[in-house]
């Protein structure tokens, strides 16, 4: 790219010069996700000051601003006030084959996961959770809530509610950096095998905002799940809400009839 000061692009501009050229807006979009894609430029990084990066790739600061927009309409950058503009990378798309579980599917994708755990503690059942545990009302179960983070970045808001069998084996795991499904399958045998779940939208809530770091309102996908073992009893009922811009859902749904093709 030139590294000369260009002239500012026209309003309403497509993405073409006169000559058929790429504008200079587009060019640094192209240059900068590419750099993000590629992890040249890392997730939780901060971009060089508009100034000071405009001049590094030689074109006017409404140009700048103009590619900085679209990047962060493709949730690659977001704008942190005073701290400038700050990479958030590529979205992730978890593919749902059974239960799931987001530290093990990670592990699998080459994705680094941690958690900060909110809530790690037995407490009484509420109806809703005996019900859904097919469990004794006021029953004492295992609570455990974490922001779960994808190379640093806040993605999901996991709360799971565990069947009073499994206390003993949570109770004492540092899960900041251990599966859950892991650890039910190490401590107590139990291993999942299938799970019901419901997925919606819904707008985050303030705390959701706050923990997730986007804006109350904004679009979040919840999934209220209940996780069988291998003998089809549940053992645990959670929710899970994930930023609407860093996560997708990805399943195969088939219509369960049918009968296999004899060759005549």
């Amino acid at each position: 790219m030139n590294q000369r000061q260009v002239a500012e692009e026209p309003v309403g501009a497509g993405r073409h010069d006169v000559h058929g050229d790429d504008l200079p807006s587009v060019q640094v979009l192209r240059r900068i996700e590419a750099d993000i894609l590629t992890g040249r430029l890392l997730s939780g990084s901060r971009l060089a000051p508009e100034r000071e990066l405009g001049a590094r790739l030689g074109v006017a600061r409404n140009t700048l601003r103009r590619a900085l927009s679209t990047l962060a309409d493709k949730g690659l950058i977001q704008a942190r006030g005073r701290g400038g503009w700050v990479v958030v990378g590529a979205a992730v798309t978890e593919r749902i084959e059974g239960p799931p579980s987001f530290t093990e599917w990670a592990a699998r994708h080459g994705y680094v996961v941690t958690s900060n755990v909110i809530v790690a503690w037995s407490r009484a059942a509420t109806m809703g959770e005996a019900s859904e545990l097919r469990i004794v009302a006021s029953s004492k179960v295992f609570e455990l809530e974490r922001v779960r983070f994808i190379e640093g970045v806040p993605i999901s808001l996991d709360r799971s509610v565990l069947h009073p069998r499994l206390i003993p084996a949570l109770k004492g795991v540092d899960f900041a950096n251990r599966s859950l499904y892991g650890t039910v399958r190490e401590r107590a045998g139990v291993i999942p095998t299938r799970a019901e779940v419901v997925v919606r939208a819904i707008p985050a809530s303030e705390r959701a905002a706050s923990l997730l770091t986007v804006r109350e309102g904004d679009p979040l996908l919840e999934l209220d799940e209940t996780t069988f073992d291998q003998y089809d009893e549940p053992f645990e009922t959670a929710r899970l809400v994930n930023r609407g811009d860093r996560y997708g859902f990805a399943t195969t749904l088939t219509a369960g009839v049918g009968s296999p093709r004899v060759a005549l």
